[in-house]
């Protein structure tokens, strides 16, 4: 019965133990699952924290890029406003070293900058920027710097103007819009220009000049008086000469005192006839200019001289077709033309037939005429200085006045252009005419 019990009671105790080691595997593999559980979390969390670790990483060098380019951008930076500094300084420097009073006004008309030379103008010391304009009482007469500056502002034309200070000195006013970078209206800019000086300069050279054109009329009229009188006692003194010529009791020593005395008469006429020429060329020098053609005036000094053109055997070749007109006094052009194919048949070289070639063209929009010859030519190395002078003569052996060229020369400088000429002896002479940009027709 004992045995019996204890084999029941084991039985028991077995059955409780499996029980027991039944509900032990199931909490170990309860356990186990949820270790499976918690090692696949935290292997997910440790991915995720290798993933925030590799963001870190990527967020740091591009930190560390940005720290970088803002390192670098503040290097630009501090060498821009160094640049800044330095263009400031070279303007500061710039302003005070014209010493020329100027003032800067933003576009509310308070102060922002002002030159030295500007203070004792405005009364205005360097604690006084920021102010209003009006706050100062300035040194000029009769000009009102806040009105003036409303109106560029108003219009952004600039305005210039003369005004005196109170004790007396001259200035000259130039108020213009201060534009910004966008050419946007900004503030003003005044510019105080001291011109007492100049002032007086242009005064006395007025005065000099009235003085100088005083002279001129006088001594004009005093050439042409002397031309005009002269004229009469050499014109006697010729009829008398004709006279004499007619009395047959002139003893021979006489016909050689009587021939220099109608030489000399004759020389004497000539040089008179000639001044008369220039007074009166000189006198009618202000024509208005007319739109004429080279060609046409050309033919009317033909019919004027063509006798001498042609009888002298004189060739002459003309060319305008890159500039067939001008803006200029028929008349003067006509007496140019003529000065110039009767000098190039006086002086045309005695072993050949005189050529002359006449042509024109455009040179940086202005007209070019171009007279040239085959003639004797001139020595520019014993004449250059003197070939365009009154009565001036370089072949002797030749009839001549001497005033063809400085005829030329003075229409021509008139007109606001120059002539020059190249030359060589036994060669020819080529002269150039540069007449003035506004002569053109287009």
């Amino acid at each position: 019965m004992k045995e019996a019990d204890m084999a029941k009671e084991r039985n028991l105790h077995i059955r409780g133990l499996e029980d027991e080691l039944k509900e032990t595997k199931e909490y170990l593999q309860s356990t186990v699952e949820e270790l499976e559980t918690s090692n696949e979390e935290l292997q997910a969390a440790n991915e995720e924290l290798m993933a925030a670790n590799e963001e870190l990483q990527s967020s740091n060098e591009e930190l560390q890029s940005v720290n970088e380019e803002l390192y670098t951008v503040n290097n630009e930076f501090q060498d821009k406003l160094e640049e800044m500094t330095e263009l400031n300084d070279d303007l500061k420097n710039f302003l005070q070293s014209t010493h020329i009073a100027t003032l800067f006004l933003d576009n509310k008309l308070f102060v922002k900058r002002f030159t030295d030379a500007a203070k004792p103008l405005i009364k205005i010391t360097d604690s006084d920027i920021g102010r209003h304009i009006g706050d100062f009482n300035h040194a000029f007469l009769k000009f009102d710097l806040i009105k003036a500056a409303d109106k560029v502002l108003g219009n952004t034309s600039p305005i210039v103007k003369e005004v005196t200070t109170k004790n007396g000195h001259i200035y000259l006013i130039r108020i213009l819009p201060y534009l910004t970078s966008k050419n946007e209206v900004g503030g003003i800019v005044f510019v105080f220009v001291d011109i007492n000086e100049f002032k007086k300069i242009q005064k006395q050279l007025k005065f000099k000049a009235d003085e100088l054109e005083i002279s001129n009329n006088d001594l004009a009229q005093f050439a042409y008086l002397a031309a005009h009188d002269l004229k009469a006692p050499i014109t006697n003194i010729e009829s008398l000469i004709g006279f004499i010529e007619q009395d047959q009791h002139i003893l021979d020593d006489g016909l050689v005192v009587f021939g220099r005395l109608k030489e000399s008469v004759r020389r004497m006429k000539l040089t008179i006839d000639a001044l008369n020429e220039v007074i009166s060329i000189k006198k009618n020098l202000d024509i208005v200019p007319e739109k004429i053609h080279f060609e046409e005036v050309l033919k009317n000094v033909h019919s004027i001289i063509g006798e001498q053109i042609s009888t002298s055997n004189t060739i002459i070749n003309i060319d305008f077709e890159l500039a067939p007109k001008i803006l200029f006094p028929a008349i003067h052009l006509e007496n140019i033309f003529q000065n110039f194919i009767t000098n190039s048949i006086k002086y045309k070289s005695k072993h050949r037939n005189a050529i002359i070639n006449i042509s024109t063209k455009l040179e940086n929009g202005a007209i070019v005429l171009t007279v040239s010859d085959n003639g004797q030519g001139i020595d520019l190395n014993s004449y250059g200085d003197k070939i365009f002078g009154l009565f001036q003569r370089f072949h002797l052996e030749i009839e001549g006045k001497g005033i063809g060229l400085h005829i030329i020369k003075t229409m021509i400088e008139r007109y606001q252009g120059r002539i020059e000429l190249e030359s060589t002896l036994a060669v020819g002479t080529t002269f150039k005419i540069f007449f003035a940009p506004e002569n053109s027709v287009v």
